[in-house]
């Protein structure tokens, strides 16, 4: 991203120093406005879903149903903004 070389590695200390959301330049509100602000722009990630429903089985996946094959299954048009649309 912006130009650089990829890296395989990094320290701790240089994450820091390239992340531009970082909290120690700024107060726990504007960090917090600053990531809402950042956060609304962004589009639902695309596997969301999926990913909700196997954490809320506590990381099981559903049930076989009766052709032996596991599902998941939701709506496609219960969430705006969802990536289908």
């Amino acid at each position: 991203p912006d130009g650089r070389e990829p890296q395989w590695e990094s320290t701790v200390r240089e994450q820091r120093e390239t992340n531009k959301h970082r909290l120690s330049d700024s107060s726990e509100a504007e960090y917090v406005e600053l990531r809402n602000r950042r956060d609304s722009e962004l589009p639902m990630p695309k596997l969301i879903l999926h990913a909700l429903q196997v954490n809320i089985l506590g990381g099981r996946l559903p049930e076989p149903e009766s052709n032996g094959k596991r599902y998941l299954k939701f709506p496609l048009d219960a969430l705006e903004g969802a990536a289908w649309e």
